[in-house]
């Protein structure tokens, strides 16, 4: 807008500006972007108003907020909130590890309630776009207006440290097996950081995977949707399902136990 109103423009009158978030789930088959609800707030009245006859054409449902402001805040609300829970579940999977109990009968069990819970489910670290990563937007926002998001700091410590969490737990079932993780072949089904999608950014298998490898493990990867050309790693994230064949051999490898981490939904 500075640029555009150095030359002698006017916003909402001149040129209309607006903002309106990303909103979409990749994947998902039921909600597109014609069906999904999409938030727009102007600079001016005239702007909003401008740029929902533009969406309006579009999608099915406009949702005006009053300035560009806030409709950047949902963003960042939408994504935080999906990275603490996330948060919650991961710290929920540690601590119950340390207890002795199963954390996925735990959810069950919870998301039986039919109010006043919604369950999130641990995996290996954030994957995506948009909730590894915006979140930390705000926070480096309002450290610049002395004010620290201590929640987003939080659960970005605890998402960060389930790829070592992860490393950890091959090294148990190995260890239970009278194996070491040195020499160990270890088959990874799923990479992307969620189903059906061909995309893998910052997807936490990598960490994970690095882990191993400095631990001297061979990693293979099954072949699936997605592909790192980089590392060749090759996969569909229906979560992170880590299969610890032990032979030397890929000819005949033989299944000792499972590790499996849930799918995520949404970015």
């Amino acid at each position: 807008m500075p640029i555009l109103e150095s030359t002698g423009l006017v916003a909402g009158s001149d040129f209309f500006l607006a903002f309106s978030p990303e909103c979409i789930d990749p994947g998902d088959k039921d909600y597109m972007l014609r069906n999904t609800p999409k938030v727009i707030g102007g600079y001016t009245a005239q702007c909003t108003h401008v740029a929902v006859a533009l969406y309006g054409t579009i999608v099915n449902q406009v949702v005006e907020v009053s300035s560009t402001m806030v409709a950047e805040l949902v963003k960042l609300l939408e994504n935080t909130y999906r990275a603490v829970n996330i948060g919650l579940a991961n710290e929920l999977a540690q601590m119950a590890n340390v207890l002795g109990i199963d954390v996925w009968e735990v959810i069950r069990a919870a998301a039986t309630k039919p109010f006043g819970f919604v369950p999130f489910y641990p995996g290996p670290g954030l994957g995506g776009h948009c909730i590894p990563i915006d979140p930390h937007y705000l926070a480096w926002k309002l450290r610049s207006l002395n004010y620290r998001a201590r929640f987003i700091e939080l659960a970005s410590e605890v998402n960060g440290e389930m790829p070592q969490f992860v490393v950890e737990q091959i090294t148990e079932a190995l260890n239970e097996q009278a194996k070491c993780v040195k020499g160990a072949y270890i088959l990874v089904l799923g990479v992307a950081y969620k189903r059906n999608v061909g995309d893998v950014p910052t997807m936490p298998v990598l960490i994970t995977a690095g882990y191993c490898n400095m631990r001297n493990s061979s990693w293979i990867h099954a072949t699936s949707l997605a592909c790192y050309p980089a590392v060749n790693m090759r996969g569909a994230w229906a979560g992170l399902g880590v299969w610890l064949s032990l032979e030397r051999t890929l000819q005949r490898p033989m299944l000792h136990r499972s590790i499996v981490l849930p799918r995520r939904d949404g970015d």
